[in-house]
């Protein structure tokens, strides 16, 4: 779906609302995509990592 498929559902509303989904949806969608994708890869990847220092932590203990 493109952005100017959307100009007929918003006819109704104000030009600012018009300028401001057409102009700042793409940002926020972009934003949101990246903050998901950090938060995944964080999880997967510190996810092995506490184990190692877990496992580090009680072999010095021994």
């Amino acid at each position: 779906m493109n952005l100017v498929d959307l100009l007929p559902m918003l006819a109704g509303y104000p030009e600012i609302v018009q300028r401001i989904v057409i102009d700042v949806f793409p940002f926020v969608v972009a934003l949101l995509v990246i903050v998901l994708l950090r938060w995944l890869l964080t999880a997967i990847l510190l996810r092995p990592l506490r184990f190692i220092v877990r496992r580090s932590a009680s072999d010095l203990a021994i």
